[in-house]
């Protein structure tokens, strides 16, 4: 009789909390940094009874900005103690893992805790001083024009355009019935150049007065009216309980549903490989598009309605986008659970939020929600004093006397 092997167990992983994040990190699996800005970790591995090697796996890019991975070898500050400087030439959402040997590198083991994810930001994240411009109470686009100079002048370097786009019968800006046209209320009539040609002369007026400008997307939803609905209603999620079968957009609020009547769902899981391809690829274009014009003024974009957005099309679009514009500052109006929030936010490169967690509201509760940003210190986002789904100032504080003390809050 033939006895069979028994194998080896052996494990490629070390054990749990061998890995010590000593500074400055912890055990947070978010750092942020800023893109020509070094990063300094430090480690210690525990239980250390010989000389042992240490090295971060990551796919940090090189010099010539080419994201690969590769060995980095920590430097040993004393026996257990090691430290990484690292310097980030080019923006985007890198990983990295730690990795030790015993045997001179014969053989190595991982850390057991989770990949560590680095987000690093454009330059321009510091000095961010943002005026949103509202089209549709701002007459044409020459009238535009003109008032860049004094938004300038008032201590704004940047302008946030709500969308743009070609409206339906509501007259909503987020209710699109074309991506890729302007609203002809937006048009100067004097001016004989066709729509895009009109804003492409604001574009160079806002960059030669060095002004950055933010795009408003919206990939959640659409017109009903508009062409894609029309010409590609297999594009849109369906309902039966709808007069044209398409399901409408909406939101939650103050604990019941409102629904859009004039917003319908874009099917980015249509079961159908060859139709949901050309959904996700046709809405890229859509996102490129614009994305185009704000990074060549050195801004970013504004996606509306996040929390309700496609999880997966955002990490494709926002991936893509930070290959083609890697300093293009991305917003997100966010507004979810805690959970949904630190995992999302990260994995789709989102450098500045407009929203916050469902549990750490701005407003009323601000003692509760400053610490929980605190405490997240590797995601160290922008968020706003109130939003626009909250009240004013004064009315989620109780007297416009506060207003001023909360901005200075935040400022701090």
């Amino acid at each position: 009789m033939e006895r069979r092997p028994i194998p080896v167990l052996k494990s490629a992983y070390g054990r749990a909390g061998e890995i010590i994040f000593a500074h400055p990190y912890q055990d947070e699996k978010i750092i942020r940094t800023i893109r020509d800005t070094g990063i300094y970790l430090e480690i210690e591995v525990t239980n250390v009874k010989k000389k042992i090697i240490v090295d971060i796996f990551a796919d940090f890019p090189d010099e010539q900005q080419k994201v690969k991975w590769k060995n980095y070898p920590m430097d040993e500050l004393s026996p257990g103690r090691f430290k990484l400087d690292y310097k980030f030439s080019k923006c985007g959402l890198f990983e990295f893992k730690i990795k030790y040997s015993f045997d001179n590198g014969k053989t190595w083991f991982w850390d057991a805790g989770p990949v560590r994810k680095v987000l690093v930001d454009p330059p321009t994240m510091k000095s961010l001083r943002i005026y949103t411009l509202i089209p549709t109470i701002s007459g044409t686009i020459s009238d535009w024009k003109k008032m860049l100079p004094g938004i300038r002048e008032s201590g704004f370097n940047a302008v946030h355009l709500l969308p743009v786009t070609r409206m339906g019968s509501s007259e909503s800006p987020y209710s699109a019935v074309n991506l890729f046209e302007l609203d002809p209320s937006f048009l100067d009539p004097d001016d004989n150049n066709d729509g895009i040609t009109q804003f492409e002369g604001f574009v160079e007026e806002a960059k030669k007065l060095g002004i950055k400008l933010f795009l408003d997307i919206v990939v959640n939803h659409i017109s009903n009216e508009s062409n894609l609905a029309n010409d590609c209603s297999d594009w849109i999620v369906k309902d039966s309980n709808e007069k044209d079968g398409l399901k409408r957009a909406g939101c939650t609020h103050n604990n019941s549903w409102i629904k859009w009547e004039d917003l319908v769902l874009v099917n980015y899981a249509h079961n159908d490989p060859g139709i949901s391809y050309e959904i996700w690829n046709y809405m890229y274009h859509y996102v490129d598009f614009w994305g185009n014009y704000a990074d060549y003024t050195g801004g970013g974009l504004r996606f509306d309605n996040l929390h309700s957005s496609n999880s997966m099309f955002m990490i494709y679009i926002t991936g893509k986008l930070k290959i083609d514009y890697p300093d293009l500052i991305l917003i997100g109006e966010y507004f979810s659970s805690k959970e949904n929030f630190y995992k999302n936010v990260p994995d789709w490169q989102l450098n500045l939020i407009l929203g916050n967690p469902w549990e750490y509201r701005a407003a009323p509760d601000l003692r509760r929600y400053l610490r929980n940003i605190h405490t997240q210190g590797g995601l160290k986002y922008f968020l706003p004093l109130t939003t626009h789904d909250t009240g004013s100032p004064a009315e989620e504080y109780g007297s416009v006397c506060s207003t001023m003390a909360r901005y200075v809050i935040y400022a701090l």
